[in-house]
């Protein structure tokens, strides 16, 4: 990101919980940015992070489900959330441009035709 994007900078936000909770988190993120050398290597990342309410706020609603499903995933908790992993591993992508070493990592949009489908039907009973 430093190379392509000298000026830009990274946000992190985190589902807020309470006050009192988020403060904390809010000082061990800036005292890791700020004290840590792998922290200080990361140039281009803001050292003080976003809070929002996951209930209100669907993008971040989303991150938490692929989150949960992925954390579920690789600690041994398969199950029914194997389907879904793979649902948002098929919806990633990594961009590579070999000539300029160049890496970019995300997700592809999902065509609003595709978005109004059902959920596939061995998801059904959960």
């Amino acid at each position: 990101m430093r190379e392509k994007a000298p000026e830009d900078h990274a946000v992190f936000f985190f589902d807020g919980i309470d006050h009192a909770t988020n403060k904390k988190i809010a000082v061990s993120f800036n005292n890791f940015m700020r004290k840590h050398h792998w922290g200080k290597s990361c140039a281009n990342i803001l050292t003080t992070p976003f809070f929002c309410d996951s209930e209100v706020s669907p993008g971040i609603q989303i991150s938490d489900v692929v989150a949960y499903c992925i954390n579920q995933r690789y600690v041994g908790r398969r199950g029914y959330i194997e389907g879904y992993f793979k649902m948002f591993r098929d919806l990633s992508f990594t961009y590579q441009d070999p000539d300029e070493g160049y890496n970019m990592l995300g997700f592809q949009l999902i065509p609003p035709e595709e978005a109004a489908m059902a959920p596939p039907e061995e998801f059904e009973d959960h």
